[in-house]
């Protein structure tokens, strides 16, 4: 006896839908670039440098693009085109932490006052994700609020 299941002709490649990714922080004047990725025991570290050129602080309130609801940043998002796979920021289960990514607090941006960016100040915030799997040699970085997709070299 013969039991055969599925379709005997493979179907499509599995495609990573494209996210809708807000504009409002580079509208408002902020603006992104990628510092880079680097792996960090056993975990893959984006690091985001945040530059408010203008003269006046700009909010990155929850409803932002980077942080849409209560603080997760679903929109800072990896997507891996090779494996067709897309991650948030990891994460811990204590809601009392707040923000799901780390910022470099100074005497102008501190975890006190952090929902916004000061005039004329550089932020760099820091996201870790799963690593990728071996052989994914590029990731998107998908910012949220500066509506850019940002392909990145994954190190080795």
């Amino acid at each position: 006896m013969e039991i055969r299941t599925g379709s005997a002709e493979p179907g499509p490649a599995p495609t990573l839908e494209p996210v809708p990714i807000k504009r409002d922080l580079a509208d408002a004047g902020l603006r992104a670039e990628v510092a880079g990725l680097e792996r960090r025991q056993g975990y893959l570290m984006a690091r985001i440098a945040v530059t408010n050129p203008t003269g006046q602080a700009i909010a990155l309130a929850p409803g932002s693009g980077l942080t849409p609801e209560q603080a997760d940043p679903n929109g800072l998002s990896l997507a891996d085109r090779t494996d067709q796979l897309r991650q948030l920021p990891c994460h811990t289960s204590a809601r009392a932490v707040g923000f799901y990514y780390l910022t470099n607090p100074t005497s102008d941006y501190s975890l006190e006052d952090g929902a916004s960016v000061p005039a004329g100040a550089t932020v760099t915030f820091y996201a870790f994700y799963a690593p990728p799997a071996a052989g994914v040699t590029s990731v998107d970085l998908e910012l949220g609020g500066f509506g850019e997709t940002v392909p990145t070299p994954v190190p080795a």
